[in-house]
C-alpha cells in the first residue's frame, strides 16, 4: 500500500509560525496585535526559500538538512526563551562581538539560567514538537516536489515578492517603520514580526555593520 505523502513546505511553514507563537505567547506582553498577521508572512517567505532550495537536492539529503534545521530552531527559541526569563529581554548577536555572553557565566547567574531552564521546561517540550513530529513522520509522511529550474525561479520570485510588499508596507506605516529604518531592537521585533526577521535585521545592522537611518530631531527639547 503506498503511503500518502504532503509537502515539506507546508509542514515548514506551520512548524516555523508554531515557534514563533509559542515563543511571542511566553514572552511578549501582547500576543494580539499586528504581529499576528505579519509574523506568518515573514515565515511563509522562510519556507518558500528553504522549499526553493532543497526541491533541487536528493529527498534523503534534504531530509537530513531539514531534521537539522529544525533541531538548530528548536534550541535557538529555546535559548531565547531562558535567556528571557533571566533578562528579561531577548539575546542579540551583537553581544558576542561584545562579549556580553560572559555574563551568563557570572556568579549567581549559571544558577539562575539552570531555575529558568527548569520552569521553562514544559515550554521548551512544547518547542520541540515540530522536531519530533519530523524525526518519526519525516521521512514517512513529507517530501519535497521536484523542481525544474524554471519552477525553483518562480517560487523564488514569490519569496521575494512577498518580502518585499510586507516590507514595504512596515516602511510606510508610521509606528512601526523605524524597526526596519531606524531604532532597531529585538526586543520590539520579536513581538511584531517574529524571532527569524529580528535575528536577520540584528546580523544586518550589527555584524555586518549597515547603518540604520536613524531619524534626528533637531528641536530643542522642551
Amino acid at each position: 500500500m503506498k503511503v500518502k505523502k504532503y509537502s515539506t513546505f507546508w509542514f515548514l511553514f506551520a512548524a516555523i509560525v508554531y515557534l514563533e507563537l509559542i515563543l511571542k505567547a511566553f514572552t511578549s506582553h501582547t500576543f494580539f496585535d499586528i504581529g499576528l498577521i505579519i509574523l506568518p508572512i515573514f515565515s511563509m517567505v522562510t519556507a518558500l526559500v528553504l522549499s526553493c532550495i532543497f526541491s533541487r537536492v536528493k529527498q534523503h539529503i534534504a531530509k537530513h538538512i531539514t531534521t537539522g534545521i529544525l533541531a538548530f530552531l528548536t534550541l535557538l527559541y529555546a535559548s531565547q526563551l531562558v535567556y528571557f526569563k533571566v533578562f528579561s529581554s531577548y539575546f542579540e548577536l551583537i553581544s558576542i562581538a561584545a562579549g556580553g555572553i560572559g555574563q551568563i557565566t557570572e556568579e549567581g547567574i549559571i544558577g539562575n539560567t539552570f531555575k529558568a531552564i527548569l520552569s521553562g521546561l514544559p515550554v521548551i517540550i512544547l518547542l520541540s514538537v515540530p522536531l519530533v513530529v519530523y524525526i518519526f513522520l519525516g521521512f514517512k509522511k513529507f517530501k519535497y516536489r521536484r523542481m525544474k529550474w524554471q519552477g525553483v525561479a518562480l517560487l523564488g520570485a514569490v519569496a521575494v515578492c512577498l518580502h518585499i510588499v510586507v516590507t514595504l508596507v512596515i516602511s510606510l506605516s508610521g509606528s512601526l517603520s523605524s524597526f526596519q529604518s531606524g531604532d532597531f531592537s529585538v526586543s520590539f521585533g520579536v513581538s511584531k514580526f517574529g524571532l527569524l526577521r529580528s535575528e536577520t535585521l540584528d546580523f544586518k545592522y550589527n555584524i555586518l555593520g549597515v547603518e540604520q537611518n536613524v531619524k534626528i530631531d533637531s528641536e530643542e527639547p522642551i
